[in-house]
């Protein structure tokens, strides 16, 4: 009797947690929401979707997306908190850590900014949220099927690198490299690729295009 009750109570404490949690972004009910594009975790059972296109992509280069992600980077898409939602369903799959804390929450209404988000089944990171802003990884949205190779909108294509004196593997990728979060070029060739109009034909600002008058 005693066992049950406390399961009852315990219960009823996840139902509150959930329901909080709920009420604050990216956590929110999808009512009046306009999904753009759609993600989820390795085994589904965490969903989220975005209304807009991501307000900036880049590559992270840091030790600490190394070891958390077991990769040589972090691809990250920035998106406003407020542009996000999550599936009602998931959030009792969802779990926190905070790196700097070492802290991990099981409940989202005591998570410390910045945390990283994890489904608690599969294991698959989710994302990174901060107070106003959440990481999502472009690799966890449907553009990826398995069938061919994934065709990414423009906006999820990394501009830049950040954290680069600690980067794993030196690619040729023509991307500008900084030292930091993007505010100190690594040289200033880096400075140049970050400043010049892309002439490829995938220019930024109106420039695509802009190389046929060149020839």
């Amino acid at each position: 009797q005693v066992a049950r009750r406390l399961h009852r109570t315990f219960a009823w404490l996840c139902r509150c947690s959930i329901m909080d949690l709920a009420a604050q972004p990216p956590y929110q009910s999808l009512e009046g929401f306009a999904a753009k594009y759609n993600a989820s975790c390795f085994c589904k059972r965490v969903r989220f979707w975005v209304s807009k296109e991501p307000f900036r992509a880049r590559l992270c280069d840091c030790s600490e997306c190394m070891r958390l992600h077991s990769a040589p980077m972090q691809w990250a898409a920035l998106f406003e908190k407020s542009d996000v939602r999550f599936a009602q369903e998931s959030l009792v799959f969802l779990r926190w850590y905070n790196a700097k804390c070492d802290a991990v929450y099981t409940a989202g209404v005591d998570r410390v900014f910045p945390c990283k988000v994890q489904c608690t089944h599969c294991g698959t990171w989710i994302g990174d949220e901060g107070r106003d802003v959440f990481v999502a990884f472009p690799s966890l949205f449907d553009f990826v099927d398995g069938q061919s190779a994934p065709q990414f909108p423009r906006s999820f294509l990394p501009a830049y690198r950040i954290f680069c004196r600690t980067r794993a593997l030196d690619a040729v990728d023509r991307l500008a490299s900084f030292e930091d979060e993007g505010r100190t070029p690594a040289s200033v060739a880096d400075f140049l690729v970050a400043v010049a109009p892309r002439l490829d034909g995938r220019g930024h600002k109106g420039q695509a295009g802009r190389i046929g008058v060149l020839g």
